[in-house]
């Protein structure tokens, strides 16, 4: 059948329309379904971008307290003893013997070893009763018992630390002066050096002794516990 000149229109305008339509949904909508990927893969990366910035805009921040913290560790460092081998700490406790006339008979320093330290906090005796605590109308005895307890309190809530230890046990003899001479020097040391035991054997000092070189002294024996903790290397902020 001969198609009249306008059927012909028709069917070129319905080719066209469909051609129109094919190209929408072969090249158009793959496009745009693109184009929604990316900004959603967009916003991904814009929100990282938004944490990363706040993360960085925190390092001055973060900088500061790290400094902090690590002035703050080295004045605790500071109390302790430096770490030290045995034979350097036996050097250590001779120096002193030396310093105070007074002779070593032997000396043994054991091999470090860690060892729990509490923290140590004095608590006040607060005594409360009901007429006190009806007078207290302003509230002044309570915020003042509060204050006096604050410290402890604080402490209380502290938890145990290990830290490095030497010990030692050293026989000796001397004098009277002369070993309290040295039981306050070693109490003056600037590190955490404690005297944790003494002992003299006679504490008449010779009182009775017949043979010249035994008057005035005495033998005795001591232990000293040298606590170590390693101060905090520096921190690298640049």
């Amino acid at each position: 059948m001969k198609m009249s000149y306008r059927d012909r229109m028709i069917a070129l305008i319905v080719v066209v329309v469909a051609l129109i339509l094919a190209g929408i949904f072969v090249i158009v909508k793959p496009v745009t379904t693109k184009i929604s990927t990316n900004k959603s893969t967009l916003q991904t990366v814009q929100a990282e971008e938004d944490r990363i910035n706040g993360i960085i805009a925190q390092v001055p921040v973060l900088g500061e307290t790290i400094e902090s913290e690590y002035n703050e560790s080295k004045t605790y460092a500071e109390g302790f003893a430096e770490s030290r081998v045995t034979y350097e700490v036996d050097q250590f406790i001779q120096e002193y013997f030396n310093n105070n006339q007074v002779e070593i008979l032997s000396l043994s320093t054991a091999e470090s070893s860690s060892e729990v330290i509490d923290f140590y906090s004095y608590t006040p005796n607060v005594v409360t009763y009901p007429l006190l605590e009806a007078a207290d109308i302003n509230g002044d005895i309570a915020a003042d018992t509060a204050e006096k307890l604050k410290t402890s309190t604080v402490f209380s809530t502290l938890e145990a630390q290990e830290v490095e230890m030497y010990s030692s046990t050293i026989s000796f003899n001397g004098k009277k002066d002369d070993i309290l001479a040295l039981l306050d020097s070693i109490r003056d040391i600037d590190e955490n050096v404690i005297i944790t035991d003494v002992s003299i054997d006679d504490f008449t000092f010779g009182s009775e002794a017949t043979e010249n070189n035994e008057k005035d002294y005495s033998t005795g024996s001591m232990s000293i516990n040298f606590y170590v903790l390693e101060p905090l290397s520096e921190p690298v902020l640049g």
